[in-house]
């Protein structure tokens, strides 16, 4: 419940929104994918280190996108993964995402490619 409540708070943190929605580059293609600018993990996935609003002094790590759909969307569990519809690893529009659960997930892999 410790990572519900630090998104929660995170969310109403207007600040801290307005410095993570920066790090979102503006579409510059048809697509409409808000890319991440930020720091990205061996599998393309965009990251990120928190530790405003956290219990632990180390903080905590997320997925961009993620972060960004529950900015716009709402808390969603650990256990719901994010579907990119545009199969872009960097896209945080929450527009382009759909919630699934791992099955969702590896079937949607499978279909891309």
């Amino acid at each position: 419940m410790k990572d519900r409540e630090q998104i929660e708070k995170l969310r109403k943190d207007k600040e801290w929104v307005h410095t993570f929605m920066g790090k979102l580059e503006e579409p510059k293609k048809k697509n409409g994918c808000w890319e991440w600018t930020g720091s990205t993990d061996r599998a393309g996935y965009g990251r990120l280190h928190v530790k405003k609003h956290c219990e632990k002094k180390t903080g905590r790590n997320f997925f961009a996108h993620r972060i960004c759909y529950m900015i716009h969307k709402g808390y969603i569990t650990p256990d719901e993964f994010i579907l990119h519809q545009c199969h872009n690893r960097l896209c945080c529009n929450p527009k382009h995402h759909k919630l699934g659960d791992h099955y969702d997930n590896m079937d949607d892999l499978s279909r891309s490619g």
